[in-house]
């Protein structure tokens, strides 16, 4: 499979899947990362991408195959990588995304101990090098070192703690909020298994939580007579921000 150093930017990794990014790319990188870092523990994840879960596989077994235990928290939001990885006290982390780009597009967010990003200047370059100019690489455990382990972890339930951390919600008037969750994620984050917490919050600020569903197929003018909290995909929030700030008393924030 063909590797390239054109995905490996100034701060992550980003290209087109599978000319630029590609799941041999990430075992490299694994392997890469377990050595420069002599990293005994790393967390991983991955954003939504279709290509993500491969990527992450690959990744993962380069990592054990350099002597890294590995924590996957499955598909989640970049910060919760960056949460993930100093909560856990773990030696580095890496979200496999490609941020805004195109779906066609995947890579790579790398984090050191303590969430130290590594960008150019501080070893991503290196990595690079490695990953692409090294004519060796087989897809076995590195001489001398255990293969490290690998587990699934939930990482939702404390990081919403972590988070409400941050507020006191008893000081918080009742809200009525637009919000625009991207490209979905936030929703399948948003699910009642899952965040009981973070919607107890949400309740106890005065919000009513619906079943989520896109609003264009829903009457803008039901919905905020409503006074629900929606979650509405890309830029029909910008329409229903302005709709909504033209309605005295109906709208608190917009998100």
């Amino acid at each position: 499979m063909e590797l390239t150093k054109k995905a490996f930017k100034a701060y992550d990794v980003r290209g087109v899947v599978p000319s630029e990014v590609n799941v041999e790319m990430a075992y490299r990188v694994g392997r890469v990362f377990a050595a420069m870092f002599a990293a005994e523990k790393v967390v991983v994840g991955h954003d939504i991408r279709l290509s993500g879960r491969e990527l992450v596989d690959a990744l993962t077994e380069g990592l054990r195959h350099g002597g890294s235990d590995v924590i996957d928290i499955g598909q989640c939001g970049t910060e919760m990588i960056y949460f993930a990885t100093a909560h856990l006290d773990a030696d580095g982390g890496i979200m496999v995304t490609a941020s805004h780009n195109p779906a066609e597009y995947n890579g790579m967010k790398l984090v050191r101990r303590g969430a130290r990003p590594i960008s150019a200047d501080t070893g991503l370059m290196e990595i690079a090098d490695m990953v692409v100019d090294s004519k060796d690489f087989p897809h076995v455990k590195v001489p001398g070192k255990t293969e490290g382990s690998v587990r699934r972890y939930d990482i939702m339930p404390e990081y919403i703690e972590h988070l409400l951390g941050y507020i006191d919600v008893q000081a918080l008037k009742p809200l009525k909020i637009v919000a625009n969750p991207g490209n979905w994620l936030n929703i399948c984050l948003l699910n009642l298994s899952r965040s009981t917490k973070l919607l107890t919050a949400l309740s106890r600020m005065g919000c009513r939580i619906p079943c989520w569903c896109p609003i264009v197929k829903l009457r803008l003018n039901w919905c905020v007579k409503t006074g629900l909290i929606w979650a509405w995909p890309g830029t029909v929030i910008l329409t229903a921000a302005s709709y909504l700030t033209k309605k005295p008393n109906l709208l608190k924030a917009i998100i």
